[in-house]
């Protein structure tokens, strides 16, 4: 949120002249609602008071949280494979077991 926030900024500043994209499937749709109506306002008018927009809209965003359980995933995974690959090349003088993340 505060990246696209940053790039509103730089665009209604003049920055740059290229509006950011929304992050897809990262926001609820109340609020993707909300920032699309902000994009076009921001487009017509560039000014100060679309960044205040933004940050009042922002502030009540609920973010949609869809990828803590794979990036729990791919760092167990990570981890039990270099516990795997220290025990190969130590040869299995310290035996690690494997790691238990429970949720």
């Amino acid at each position: 949120m505060r990246e696209y926030r940053r790039d509103v900024g730089r665009y209604v500043r003049g920055e740059t002249d290229d509006y950011p994209l929304l992050p897809q499937r990262y926001f609820d749709s109340g609020i993707g609602s909300a920032l699309t109506s902000l994009r076009g306002k921001a487009a017509a008018c560039r000014n100060r008071e679309s960044l205040a927009i933004l940050a009042a809209a922002s502030e009540s965003a609920k973010i949609e949280n869809t990828w803590q359980h794979a990036a729990t995933r791919i760092y167990r995974n990570w981890l039990e494979c270099i516990c795997a690959r220290k025990n190969e090349s130590e040869g299995n003088r310290f035996a690690v077991a494997p790691l238990s993340l429970s949720r």
